[in-house]
């Protein structure tokens, strides 16, 4: 649960910081509003999703490193989709 919360997090945070980087300080209100929170939050929780279902919270697949790899690109690609089509 602790590695969820903190990965919930990071991934709210990057796609705050990667909202500002894009959008610069002429979408200030954009980004104090609370929209740009909920769908971060949803980014986070479909990814989050992906990465459950991928089987990457699984300790015993994170000795080989490139099955780890495969099921990372898997479930983001699957989280792209699940996002693209909201």
């Amino acid at each position: 649960m602790a590695l969820m919360a903190c990965e919930s997090v990071f991934i709210t945070g990057a796609v705050t910081l990667s909202a500002y980087v894009l959008v610069g300080d002429h979408g200030r209100p954009i980004l104090n509003s609370t929209a740009l929170l909920w769908r971060s939050l949803l980014i986070a929780f479909v990814c989050q999703l992906c990465l459950y279902y991928a089987d990457v919270y699984e300790f015993g697949i994170t000795t080989d490193r490139r099955e780890l790899l495969a099921r990372i690109l898997k479930a983001l690609g699957g989280s792209l989709i699940i996002l693209a089509a909201l």
